[in-house]
């Protein structure tokens, strides 16, 4: 089966926020990559000038989702 790009993942990061980083734990927080060709590097993914984080892994899953649907719907139309 031939592999579909652009692709996305979930990636977790550590929050480096000065309230994060005063805690005795510090928060994870939930990302979007994409890889845009076979080969191509994972990027992160942004809306507008904000990175696409989220406080749990399947809100980022969804966004996931949601992006894949975009892409499939907007190749239909071209």
């Amino acid at each position: 089966m031939k592999a579909k790009y652009p692709k996305y993942r979930v990636s977790s990061w550590i929050d480096t926020s000065e309230e994060s980083m005063a805690k005795e734990n510090a928060d994870i927080v939930y990302g979007v990559q994409t890889q845009r060709h076979k080969g191509g590097p994972w990027m992160h993914v942004a809306k507008g000038e904000e990175p696409m984080f989220f406080d749990t892994a399947d809100k980022a899953s969804s966004a996931c989702d949601t992006l894949r649907r975009k892409d499939a719907e907007a190749a239909i139309e071209a």
